[in-house]
């Protein structure tokens, strides 16, 4: 028996429906109806395969953006870490220089006051 092929074709309630009437209601499994069902469940496979590979293909799409931006993510973090290092280093250095500035005013303070 030759099986045409049309992945295609998804079966319905219709197709099940004529395929009754041309039976008549006669519940006996002809060759026919057999091959009417086991084509319906072949076209139906072909058709969930191919939503399956779709899928795949968007989730390795989803997965490679997501990897992508995970790594620019990582690379933005390291830099703000340094920012943050580099920010901490500044104030401690403007802490030091505050220092440095009132103890020089209490030095020119002092040498004014003796030279009065």
């Amino acid at each position: 028996m030759l099986i045409l092929t049309n992945p295609n074709q998804t079966p319905s309630k219709e197709k099940y429906n004529k395929l009754i009437k041309m039976t008549a209601g006669n519940v006996e499994l002809t060759d026919e109806v057999l091959y009417c069902v086991g084509y319906d469940v072949y076209c139906s496979n072909i058709v969930a395969l191919k939503e399956i590979e779709s899928k795949q293909e968007t989730i390795r799409e989803l997965k490679a953006k997501v990897t992508e931006l995970s790594n620019e993510l990582k690379q933005k973090s390291e830099k703000l870490g340094e920012m943050v290092s580099d920010y901490v280093t500044a104030l401690d250095e403007i802490d030091e220089l505050k220092r440095e500035n009132e103890e020089l005013k209490s030095k020119l303070a002092l040498l004014k006051r003796s030279k009065k």
